[in-house]
Parts: C-alpha cells; structure tokens; sequence
C-alpha cells in the first residue's frame, strides 16, 4: 500500500482516486471545491467558480473528434477509452434514478447541404487514419427518408452520418458515483493547492501533505512547465420533455462544431467550440444564439426552456494531446483539451503501470 496524494477532483482526479482506491492504496484528493456535486445554476446565473470543468461537458463520447484536429493519436486514445469506460460504469452503481452512466446507441454527424466542406474533411481524415480506425464501424450516410426515419426530430433538410460506435456518458452523475464508491479515499473538500513537488502537497494554509506519490489533475489551475493556453467550453440547457432524440448530433461547419445531447428528463445541452482554425478569434455564441443553432438541427427545441448556461476552462497543448509526465514520487497529467471524459480512461490505463514500475 502506498500513500498518494491526488491534486484536483476532476474527471482524472476522481477516476485514479477510484481505481488506486480500488487497488487498496491510501488516496488523499485535495479540491478547492465545497464538495463533489457542483453548485445549483439557476437561468441567467452563472455557476460559481472552483468546480470542474467535467460536470460543464455535454457528455459526448466520439472518438472521431480529434481527428478533426489531425491528431490520429488522440483518436486511438478514444477509441480505447471507449471499453474502459464501459468497464468501469459497469464497475459503478447507476444514477440514482436507476438509469445507465454511460449509453452506446452511437451518434449522429450532420451537415446542412450547402455546407459539407467541414464534414468531408473530417471524413477524409478518417479514411486517411485506416491503421487507426481499421477496426472501427465506417460513418454510414443517413439522408433524407433514412435519417428521418433514424431520428424523425431531426431537421428534413440535413445530410447525415451514423457514427454506430460512439457513446454519451452522464457527466454530473459519473463524477458523483466515482466519488461515493472510492475506496478509503479521503477527500479533502475546500482545501486549494499551492505547489506539488516529488511525494509532497503544499496548500494555501501554509500546510503539506507528504507520502510517497503526489499526482497534478488540477487541469487549468496547474502551473505546467509547458506553455498552456486555455480553451473556453460552455453548455447551454435546455428542457424539452415533449421532443425525443436518441442519439447526440454533432454538426460541423468552417467556424464552429455544435454538439446536441439529450440527457435524461427532457433535458437537451448545447455545447459548442471554435474549430481549430478558428479558436479564440471571436467570442463563443450566447444562449440565445446556442438555441437558434440547435433549433436548426431540431426545430422543435425552438420553444424549449432555457434551465442555465455554464461556462468553464479546459488547458490545451499545441499538440492537442494530453502530456503524462511521471518522475519518482510525482505524476503530471493535464492537456486533455475538450476531450476530457473521452481520453481519461486510457491516460489512467497508461499512467498507472509507470507509477507501479517506478515505485516498486
């Protein structure tokens, strides 16, 4: 048994403290938020700062994304997390309201007609990527009769492409059941950070946590020795009992990437990102602007209500792909980029057997 110490109780943070937990080590996590659930966002208010940027995510798992930004690796990376993550919901209690953590019914890309440049690319890219995605289901066309008949919410005038593999996890009720089944873990709620150095945590209040590894997850609030820059990601949420989608939709176009998920009870999120052109030359769309976008994709959520807009920060490499760095006594993990639910499952399964070769 070791004593590790984990900074940050986000999406990584949570998953390496379940899994050390379950391998019988004693974990400390360390998180400057009030507790695991993040706080009430009421319509027109903002969410209160300090929580992790995993319960802002729409859920969306598609290992086909990072291939928009060329990055084959991180792709494999995916698809890979893909079977994890169904091993480990399979590991975890449902939601508390008896429905499955994670759904894989597959996704749906679409593109309006006079506009494919943005989906062909990334098809392209796909077809480029065989030694990657050999084993993958091919994207198959669903237009006109075919996607109605898939998704009859959707708009009549899109082309589309089932992604039969692709999956959605539930972002606040994963994190939440990560949290309450990890063994022996002590949390340490409202507590920041100030420095982590081989086997020791420094916190604001002047104290230090010694053990024999500490562990870096605070994402956006790490000090890496890399250049980061930090990506905007916002999730607009909307309810809509009367309107039925099955699966995500993710619509791609020359400035923009729009994901629509339906959640349970109704409720639909928006999430939108620049395309990597064209990240931070112009402001992320408003709530407003987020409704008219998924209204176009399916128009009845025109009249759906407006619950909230959350907003949060994810850190970003160049490479697009998230950096492990491990010396004895510390891990570093962060540049997860927008793919945080999608790659943590495999950025654990690597870093894990380093930890045991290094400390053994």
């Amino acid at each position: 048994m070791r004593r590790i110490g984990i900074a940050g109780a986000g999406v990584l943070g949570r998953l390496l403290a379940y899994q050390l937990g379950q391998a019988g080590h004693q974990v400390t996590v360390f998180d400057p938020a009030t507790g695991p659930q993040p706080p009430q966002v009421h319509a027109g208010a903002a969410p209160a700062p300090g929580y992790a940027a995993g319960f802002t995510a729409a859920g969306l798992l598609s290992p086909l994304a990072p291939l928009e930004f060329g990055n084959a690796q991180a792709a494999y990376m995916g698809w890979r997390g893909l079977a994890l993550w169904r091993h480990i919901c399979r590991t975890l209690p449902a939601a508390t309201d008896g429905l499955p953590l994670m759904r894989q019914r597959g996704s749906v890309m679409v593109a309006h007609p006079s506009a494919p440049e943005a989906a062909a690319l990334l098809l392209a890219r796909w077809r480029n990527a065989q030694d990657i995605t050999a084993d993958w289901p091919a994207p198959r066309p669903m237009r006109g009769a075919a996607l109605q008949a898939l998704e009859p919410a959707v708009a009549e005038q899109l082309d589309g492409w089932l992604l039969a593999a692709e999956a959605q996890i539930l972002p606040r009720e994963t994190l939440h059941q990560l949290c309450l089944h990890a063994q022996g873990v002590d949390w340490r709620w409202g507590t920041a950070v100030r420095t982590i150095g081989v086997a020791s945590i420094e916190l604001t209040d002047g104290s230090r946590w010694r053990g024999d590894w500490a562990v870096d997850c605070r994402g956006a609030g790490a000090s890496p020795d890399e250049p980061m820059h930090l990506v905007q990601g916002q999730a607009l949420w909307l309810h809509a009992p009367g309107v039925k989608l099955a699966r995500p939709l993710r619509q791609l176009h020359a400035t923009l990437r729009l994901d629509l998920v339906p959640r349970p009870g109704g409720v639909f999120i928006v999430s939108a990102q620049h395309t990597p052109d064209h990240a931070g030359t112009q402001p992320l769309p408003d709530a407003a602007q987020l409704q008219a976008l998924a209204s176009a994709l399916v128009p009845a959520l025109a009249d759906a209500q407006v619950k909230h807009l959350e907003t949060n920060l994810r850190p970003a490499r160049q490479a697009a792909c998230p950096q492990i760095r491990i010396t004895p006594g510390l891990l570093r993990i962060t540049g997860l980029h927008h793919y945080g639910w999608l790659l943590a499952p495999t950025v654990v399964d690597e870093a894990l057997p380093q930890l045991a070769l290094l400390g053994r």
